[in-house]
């Protein structure tokens, strides 16, 4: 066993008296005499508050402890690691992950005893209330301003900008074009896949920098925004799911549109029209690896769609190069394959791991490209999560400083806008972050009832697997384990599992 030793004191006076030496002592003391333990670490910051948890000593501890290299946390009082109980409470969670024993001397907080561990779970409960609280607070002050037709902050639509007075956003003419272009070419053509196609033609890109594609053209032609209504509290806090209509704030000529009424609506019926016409189709369609296949020529994903039907009334999937699709050029085979041409090699290669005839190699962490300040740098994925943490707090104290603090509402809103600015840009940029599971994802083969046949079976048999094996939950499970395939010419040339291991084939 090993323990790690926090002390902290907030102001130079403490520290000129004897308050550090003295909280080093006791704990060292209580550590080896009441805990029996003797090895031990000590973590001290001087004249730090205890406010958040932007203190160098305790961050270096937490990702020590992240390493696994302590068995318990020892501090003076639970003033002394945190003040503020929502970080308390994420700190305590990461505690448990790792299986540490928190204990405070003084207050007798021992998570090793029933009782330690009850009256944390107090101070837990009430955390959460203040959380919630705070949250009901913040939502109720935004749904009055958004009543009166003020901007919240947030994500300006494209071909609006949000001026430095952090007022309503009004029209950019240089994004406004492409805005009423996209309308005319629905209402022309009456498909989000034709004007896709005709933009990429065009060169017109998103604000990003981006190729349009189906699902932002689709957004933008469903956003009342454009024609100057402004809708707020339609969607869940996280952008999940979409609310109930009668919770939903709807302020008609709010602001200057740039698109009319009339069109907008046209617009949108065409929309209402093709969604009715092509739902038939999508209904009941499950693609094995719809969104796990990326050609390893262009690197965009294969889009699924259905072939002709069998003679037993069964319709094939078949994947190509989305590329082809967008209408942009792409040097791989122009070949489109049938799922069944692939499946037996995949669920081939995890009963070979499974039953350890594979090797598979951990891969290094993901090199992506990340704009600071407008310099491009390269950065990993565990940055990105910093970063995105680092931000989710300073809108969390954001909120409290405006609610709590007396802060303007003009500096609340500035502030606001540009944090949610950063967590959107850092979003944008981890949509393919692989998912973390345990590296035996035998147990998850066995939660889908699918294990007997990856264990026991040398020769995978793809029918009997689909035959028995609902589709659905074979999709679950496949898209659980394996974060990314890449095809070759129409063969699988590596698996990248959900763990960042990564397997060869060709």
């Amino acid at each position: 066993m090993k323990s790690a030793i926090y002390i902290r004191v907030s102001t130079t006076m403490q520290i000129d008296k004897d308050s550090l030496p003295m909280q080093r002592t006791d704990l060292i003391n209580y550590c080896k005499y009441a805990l029996n333990i003797e090895d031990y670490e000590i973590f001290e910051d001087a004249g730090y508050s205890g406010k958040d948890t932007d203190r160098p000593a305790y961050q270096h501890m937490m990702d020590r402890i992240r390493q696994g290299e302590f068995s318990h946390l020892l501090v003076w009082k639970i003033d002394r690691i945190s003040r503020n109980l929502l970080d308390f409470a994420g700190m305590y969670q990461e505690l448990k992950k790792f299986n540490i024993i928190f204990v405070s001397k003084n207050e007798q907080f021992d998570t090793s005893t029933a009782m330690g561990e009850a009256m944390l779970n107090i101070t837990l409960v009430f955390a959460e209330l203040e959380r919630k609280l705070t949250a009901e607070r913040v939502l109720s002050t935004m749904v009055s301003r958004a009543s009166k037709g003020l901007f919240n902050g947030g994500v300006v639509p494209m071909g609006y900008k949000l001026s430095d007075k952090g007022d309503f956003p009004s029209i950019e003419p240089s994004e406004a074009h492409a805005i009423q272009l996209i309308y005319d070419l629905y209402e022309k053509h009456q498909s989000t896949n034709t004007v896709m196609h005709e933009l990429n033609r065009l060169g017109v890109k998103t604000r990003q920098g981006n190729d349009f594609s189906d699902r932002t053209l689709i957004k933008i032609i469903r956003n009342p925004f454009y024609k100057g209504t402004f809708r707020y509290n339609y969607r869940d806090g996280d952008n999940t799911y979409m609310k109930s209509e009668d919770e939903w704030i709807l302020i008609e000529d709010n602001h200057e549109g740039i698109i009319s009424v009339d069109q907008w609506e046209r617009c949108n019926e065409i929309m209402n029209h093709n969604s009715r016409d092509t739902s038939r189709f999508r209904r009941g369609e499950i693609h094995l690896f719809s969104g796990l296949l990326r050609c390893s020529s262009c690197g965009r994903i294969m889009s699924a769609h259905l072939g002709p039907k069998r003679k037993d009334g069964t319709s094939p999937t078949k994947y190509r190069c989305h590329s082809r699709s967008l209408g942009i050029e792409c040097h791989a085979s122009p070949y489109v394959f049938v799922e069944r041409r692939i499946a037996p090699v995949i669920f081939q290669s995890i009963a070979d791991i499974a039953q350890g005839k594979k090797v598979i190699t951990r891969q290094a962490d993901d090199v992506l490209t990340y704009t600071i300040d407008g310099e491009k740098v390269n950065v990993t994925h565990g940055f990105i999560d910093g970063e995105r943490e680092k931000y989710r707090k300073a809108l969390a104290r954001l909120n409290d400083l405006y609610l709590f603090s007396g802060m303007s509402e003009k500096d609340y809103l500035l502030k606001k806008a540009s944090i949610e600015k950063k967590l959107q840009e850092l979003k944008d940029i981890q949509i393919d972050k692989p998912k973390r599971i345990d590296d035996d994802f035998l147990k998850l083969a066995s939660y889908y009832m699918i294990n007997k046949e990856f264990m026991t079976k040398k020769k995978i048999n793809y029918k009997k697997i689909i035959e028995n094996v609902d589709k659905k939950v074979m999709r679950e499970f496949l898209n659980t384990i394996i974060h990314e395939i890449k095809i070759t010419d129409g063969q699988v040339e590596s698996i990248t599992y959900a763990n960042g291991n990564v397997l060869m084939l060709r």
